[in-house]
């Protein structure tokens, strides 16, 4: 969390920009590994904050240290108007990416590898997945035991009361997943 955000001392997580990301800001992540990173910040109908790379694909997020079985290597449970962008997730505990009960979120160009279980988790009204990159999605190829099954993009029940309407999914290869490429419940 340490920095202050600046050029020659970023901050060195997410969490660590706190509320200071405002509606219509850019938080660009420099190269490098980062651990399991939760988004506490949203942005506001027509200006999401933007989470991106400053170089695509130079951006890893390690989500090994995810325990347990709602955890995601990338959180943003909860939070609206944001655009996620250009990021690689690696070995996430449990989801990759863990957007329960969120509006107005667009995901798009991430690459997500060695999922335990689920790489895309969404719930919630009028959100984007898009360009996505997803492989090797399930307990069996993320060098684990058992016989827990994934989901490439999974359109979830958790929307704390907002029915999953206006969900555009398009673009996304899906490979190695051990289980269901698409799964969708509670839509309206």
């Amino acid at each position: 969390i340490s920095g202050d955000g600046t050029q020659g001392n970023p901050f060195a997580t997410l969490q660590g920009v706190g509320t200071m990301a405002l509606p219509g800001d850019r938080v660009v992540m420099l190269p490098g590994t980062y651990g399991k990173q939760i988004i506490p910040f949203s942005g506001a109908m027509g200006t999401p904050v933007v989470v991106t790379a400053r170089q695509p694909g130079t951006v890893i997020i390690d989500g090994s240290s995810a325990t347990n079985d709602f955890e995601g290597a990338l959180e943003l449970n909860g939070r609206t108007d944001l655009i996620v962008d250009g990021l690689r997730i690696d070995n996430a505990g449990e989801r990759g990416v863990s957007a329960d009960a969120v509006r107005r979120v667009t995901l798009q160009n991430l690459d997500i590898r060695n999922s335990r279980a689920d790489a895309i988790v969404i719930g919630g009204p009028n959100n984007v997945v898009d360009n996505n990159h997803i492989s090797n999605s399930a307990i069996e190829h993320a060098g684990g035991t058992g016989d827990t099954s994934g989901t490439g993009i999974s359109v979830n029940w958790f929307t704390q009361g907002e029915p999953n309407t206006n969900i555009i999914i398009r673009r996304n290869t899906i490979s190695g997943v051990w289980g269901y490429a698409l799964a969708a419940s509670h839509l309206d």
